[in-house]
Formats: C-alpha cells, structure tokens, sequence
C-alpha cells in the first residue's frame, strides 16, 4: 500500500514525463526481443514482422511477407510472437495484428 501511495505520488509530481519514459524504455526492450529472436526465425521462412505501436499492454504489430498470407501467422502472433515477449518482457503484453 505505502508503495503505491510513493509511485502514484511520484507520477503526479513528474506528470506525463515518468510514464513517456517507461513506455519508451518498455518499447525499446520489446524492439530488442522482436530484433533478436523474433525476426530471424520468421525471416528464415520468407516472412517478417514489424511493430507498429504500443498501447498500454497491446503491442500493435504487423506480418509481411510469407508471414502476411500463411494460414498459421495467428498461431504465430498467439504462440510464437507474444509468448516469447511475454516470456522476456511482461507476462501481460498481448500481441494485436493490424
């Protein structure tokens, strides 16, 4: 409780600052895992993504390629894409193709 009371007293003293530099350090780590471990294996089979944006804890992303029309890219998205981000980033983030 006291915790919560500090990081919502410090929200309000910094103002919209503190959670524009949370999100930004939030999206830069999920561009880090999209880079490092996502991209490659859909790029080995002809496709690739990339994020289009971050709402909270819906990252917006986008399929191209092999990946854009393959029968399997919401298992992609559901069990590839998102489990890994929410493995390495945040057990809450929910992936959303546009």
């Amino acid at each position: 409780m006291v915790m919560f009371f500090a990081i919502a007293t410090w929200q309000r003293t910094v103002g919209g600052d503190f959670m524009e530099s949370c999100d930004q350090v939030l999206l830069e780590r999920i561009l880090e895992i999209v880079n490092l471990n996502i991209k490659p294996s859909l790029n080995m089979d002809g496709g690739d993504i990339s994020v289009v944006s971050l709402e909270g804890n819906k990252l917006y992303v986008k399929l191209h390629g092999a990946c854009s029309c393959c029968p399997r890219a919401a298992d992609t998205l559901k069990y590839g894409v998102e489990k890994t981000l929410q493995h390495f980033v945040s057990n809450d983030l929910v992936v959303v193709a546009v």
